[in-house]
């Protein structure tokens, strides 16, 4: 039998199916694209076909959203497919210790993070996730989640650039062979790319010297393999690490899930 991983964030649905060690996925579809029950049921039906998965396979499943207007949608398109609710995942079904102050806020997609770094690695540690906002978790020696900083994202920046200056241009982003660029693209490109390592590589000081320690570095989000070579520390890249999350705090049944 399988667990089917539902991560909705701001900018992409992404969906995975793992049985034992293995997973099949991820595949990623538009947020926006999402608006009912019935494109939400289309989506599942395709990605579960689009990963040789029948609806018979899929004994749980958990959701991580940030997104609130999709959750009604979602519970009810999985109770429809699969004859039960989607397991959630909030601060209640979390199962490690929280140290933030506030912790309604703290987004699923973190707690994710958290929950899937913890079951891989030893803390302290520290997770920068490459989203829509670039966030930072801080996991304390006792593996209590402390939070940390959000930043705008990579492609919010460049959005924000696009749509706020009139003679700028929409953009492609890929990472800059240059520093120094030659047209207004490459200037866009190498502003918000190396923009953004300087800012993971400041911030990540400033929290060393609050923490006075230099915890073990995690990075995911579709955009860390092109980010992590450029920052200067080492980071393991976790690519499925807020997936792998999503099923450590909802899975409690057989251990082959």
């Amino acid at each position: 039998m399988s667990f089917l991983a539902i991560d909705i964030g701001n900018t992409n649905i992404t969906l995975a199916v793992a049985a034992g060690d293995a997973w099949r996925g991820p595949i990623r579809l538009e947020t926006d694209s999402v608006r009912d029950v019935t494109a939400c049921m289309a989506h599942l039906q395709r990605t579960l076909s689009a990963l040789h998965t029948h609806v018979g396979e899929i004994e749980c499943v958990g959701v991580a959203s940030v997104v609130p207007p999709l959750d009604p949608l979602y519970e009810a398109t999985v109770r429809e497919l699969f004859g039960a609710a989607p397991h959630l995942v909030t601060m209640e079904t979390y199962p490690h210790p929280i140290a933030y102050p506030i912790p309604a806020e703290i987004g699923a997609d973190r707690l994710a993070d958290a929950a899937g770094a913890l079951k891989k690695y030893a803390p302290p540690v520290i997770i920068v996730d490459f989203g829509t906002a670039t966030t930072f978790d801080y996991l304390d020696a006792q593996g209590a989640y402390c939070g940390g900083p959000i930043a705008p994202g990579v492609l919010l920046a460049q959005r924000a650039l696009t749509e706020a200056a009139a003679k700028l241009p929409a953009i492609d982003f890929v990472a800059p062979t240059r520093v120094l660029p030659r047209t207004t693209v490459e200037a866009m490109q190498t502003g918000i790319f190396f923009g953004t390592v300087g800012a993971v590589n400041g911030l990540l000081e400033r929290m060393y010297q609050e923490i006075g320690t230099r915890p073990t570095l995690i990075a995911t989000g579709g955009l860390a393999p092109m980010i992590v070579p450029q920052l200067a520390d080492r980071f393991y890249v976790e690519p499925l690490l807020t997936l792998e999350g999503i099923r450590a705090i909802t899975v409690t049944g057989p251990a082959d899930l």
